[in-house]
Parts: C-alpha cells; sequence; structure tokens
C-alpha cells in the first residue's frame, strides 16, 4: 500500500527546492560579479606598477643609453656607406 504525502510536506519539499534553486542562481551572479571586480583591480595594479617601473630613474636612464647607442651606431653605418 503506497502512502500519499500530506499538503505540508509536498510545500515544504517545494519551498526547499525554490529556495536552493534561488540560491543557487544568486551564487553565480556574485561569483561573476567578484571575478570581473577582481580582474579589474589586478588590471589598475598592473598599470600602476607598469607606470611606476617606466618612471623610475634606472630604467629611463638605460633607454635614453639604448637609444643613445642606436643612434650612434645609425650615424657610423651611414657615415661608412658614403
Amino acid at each position: 500500500m503506497k502512502k500519499k504525502m500530506k499538503l505540508q510536506t509536498k510545500l515544504t519539499i517545494l519551498i526547499i527546492i525554490v529556495v536552493f534553486i534561488s540560491i543557487s542562481i544568486i551564487t553565480f551572479f556574485v561569483a561573476s560579479w567578484m571575478n570581473k571586480n577582481i580582474e579589474s583591480t589586478a588590471k589598475t595594479n598592473v598599470m600602476n606598477v607598469a607606470e611606476i617601473v617606466a618612471n623610475s630613474k634606472p630604467v629611463i636612464d638605460a633607454l635614453n643609453k639604448k637609444i643613445l647607442i642606436k643612434k650612434l651606431t645609425h650615424i657610423l653605418i651611414n657615415n661608412l656607406k658614403i
């Protein structure tokens, strides 16, 4: 003999299922939002570090020397061709 479930039991199960689905959907959207937020923060931090490094004196000096060497090399090569 099969026992029928009470209406209260059916409603309780339905409410539990609806709450579980709602929490799952909310968790998905919150995780997605957090991921975008963390990615945006990381991009900002990387750009800040890049700017600090690019404006540091040792980097500027090294790049100036490298450009100077390239210019001198170019001048020497052009003078040797003439």
